[in-house]
């Protein structure tokens, strides 16, 4: 083989380890938030805390996973998770959970809270939510408006707000 034929090879095979370990890394990433611990013991705390201050099947905003979990340990409803097959509006709802944890926007995540007639929300603070469309982390600064929330329940794991 001809000496710029061999650098071409040594060339193309570390350009391909390059990309290869890079996207190899994205997807350890991507992977983490799905096999590590997903609800914490403070979110757990929280949920009992929704527990005891409302009412069997109240609607209280949360993620697919904290949302499940707290479903099944005091029967409040979640805007998403749970059984899809029989859930109206799962998509739109996805949608607007998504945008409630993403947003910076206190009036705008005030909204969709009363949109789900919720009072109540969980705001996990050391992991990050999936609503539906994308992992992410809770934008948790919007809930220090006490102009449309008020903090009832906090630990180091998460927060519990009321919408005015």
């Amino acid at each position: 083989m001809k000496r710029t034929a061999l650098v071409a090879v040594a060339l193309f095979v570390l350009v391909a380890a390059f990309f290869a370990w890079g996207d190899m890394r994205n997807s350890i990433r991507e992977a983490t938030s799905w096999t590590g611990t997903v609800v914490t013991q403070g979110e757990i705390s929280a949920i009992y805390w929704v527990s005891n201050h409302t009412r069997m099947y109240e609607p209280v905003v949360y993620d697919i996973f904290g949302g499940e979990t707290m479903m099944a340990l005091t029967l409040r409803t979640p805007p998403v998770g749970g059984d899809w097959a029989v859930s109206p509006h799962a998509t739109q709802n996805m949608g607007n959970a998504t945008a409630f944890y993403e947003t910076d926007s206190a009036q705008e995540a005030a909204a969709i809270m009363k949109q789900f007639g919720a009072k109540y929300a969980i705001v996990p603070k050391t992991r990050d939510v999936h609503a539906g469309w994308k992992w992410l982390r809770a934008f948790s600064q919007k809930f220090d408006e006490t102009l449309f929330f008020t903090k009832v329940f906090e630990n180091a794991d998460a927060l519990v707000v009321a919408v005015k």
